[in-house]
């Protein structure tokens, strides 16, 4: 996705550059070409908007999955898909303090659900719709059928029926959220030598073993560029910059023994600390994310 990863006049007074000089048009470009290749080389989106995403993985049987657009603001839901695409149920939600049933049929595309009751529930609850997915609680209204029930967000990407259950949600039982700056998420199974412990961790073996190695995970992002990404940037185009000729009508620059002609265009290599920032903010990538 297209944009600058800073502002151009964040970018332009590091350089000392005025906003309506003549090389400030060089600046943007080079900027532009700098955030390009932050994102090439960093495998990231930063994308710089707020949205809902959905990914399928495939963990090549690792307990890590490091997603591609960051920072997480919130972990929705984690579910297993087949080889062949056959997506299964989410994975076993934590349940939390309370529980109801759907008053009425939920559509897909949906961002209302009406309940027999809304006792406990609050604003920015997580809620289990039956065994399909898990969305944040927006709204308490009133219950029952005819009731203004409660809004959440994303909407609804699957279809259920009145009768169905629906409880809050405190998080997986097999993935945790553990660095919301990096997207990292990390397969989580109970209590160390509890008896839950050895339970989900032969079911994940046996999900490996059938080819569930895939898993579709459901998050949302703020959209925000992290701070040491955008200082970095910064301190790239503030060393490429210093490569420019300064002398009026010069149109090369030299390193060693190789010399080029100036092209705002070309990022080059990024200086020490930007290279540090890129490496600690590298996202693996196995088979991809589809």
């Amino acid at each position: 996705m297209s944009g600058e990863l800073a502002t151009i006049e964040s970018v332009l007074a590091r350089l000392g550059v005025a906003d309506d000089a003549p090389e400030a048009d060089e600046v943007l470009t080079l900027l532009q070409a700098v955030s390009a290749e932050v994102r090439t080389r960093a495998r990231r989106a930063y994308e710089g908007a707020a949205t809902v995403y959905e990914e399928t993985v495939d963990t090549g049987g690792s307990n890590v999955i490091i997603l591609p657009h960051v920072p997480v603001t919130d972990l929705l839901h984690v579910a297993t898909e087949d080889w062949n695409g056959y997506r299964n149920a989410i994975d076993v939600p934590e349940p939390g303090d309370w529980r109801t049933t759907l008053a009425a049929d939920v559509a897909v595309g949906a961002t209302n659900a009406k309940v027999v009751s809304v006792d406990d529930i609050a604003e920015g609850d997580h809620m289990c719709i039956a065994t399909d997915e898990v969305v944040r609680v927006t709204a308490v209204g009133t219950a029952g059928a005819l009731g203004t029930g409660v809004t959440f967000e994303p909407a609804a990407t699957f279809a259920n029926e009145a009768g169905l259950e629906v409880y809050e949600s405190t998080g997986s039982t097999y993935w945790r959220l553990i660095d919301a700056t990096r997207g990292r998420l990390e397969r989580y199974a109970g209590f160390l030598g509890s008896r839950a412990w050895d339970e989900d961790a032969e079911r994940f073996a046996r999900s490996l073993s059938t080819g569930r190695r895939f898993v579709v995970v459901r998050y949302k992002v703020s959209g925000a560029v992290p701070v040491d990404i955008e200082q970095a940037v910064i301190d790239w185009c503030a060393s490429r910059w210093s490569e420019r000729g300064r002398e009026a009508g010069q149109t090369g620059y030299s390193t060693g023994s190789d010399s080029e002609s100036w092209d705002a265009s070309f990022a080059g290599s990024p200086p020490a600390s930007a290279a540090a920032v890129l490496a600690a903010a590298w996202r693996p990538v196995r088979s991809g994310v589809v």
